[in-house]
């Protein structure tokens, strides 16, 4: 999964936003890693008056019926600005 959080927020905020996420993808599955990839990465074009962002990559194993669940719980996260899951083979 990569989220998105917001440039201009301090590295607690970032952490607190991020574990919050974490622990919504612990709830319903296994958290496996979660690592900062890039921090204050332009974006290509603004997305809710944002222009720079945070990117995280979060692997997770989770039953295929959860991930509808985890995804719901995490856009109700206001502070995250994008995020995208995907299944990895």
């Amino acid at each position: 999964m990569m989220l998105i959080v917001p440039a201009d927020l301090s590295d607690e905020a970032s952490q607190k936003i991020t574990g919050e996420v974490k622990k919504l993808i612990e709830k319903e599955g296994k958290l496996l890693d979660s690592k900062e990839w890039a921090k204050n990465k332009p974006l290509a074009y603004p997305i809710s008056k944002h222009k720079a962002g945070s990117f995280w990559l979060m692997t997770f194993e989770a039953v295929q019926k959860s991930v509808p669940d985890i995804s719901g719980k995490i856009k109700a996260v206001p502070e995250v600005v994008r995020y995208l899951i995907i299944k990895k083979d």
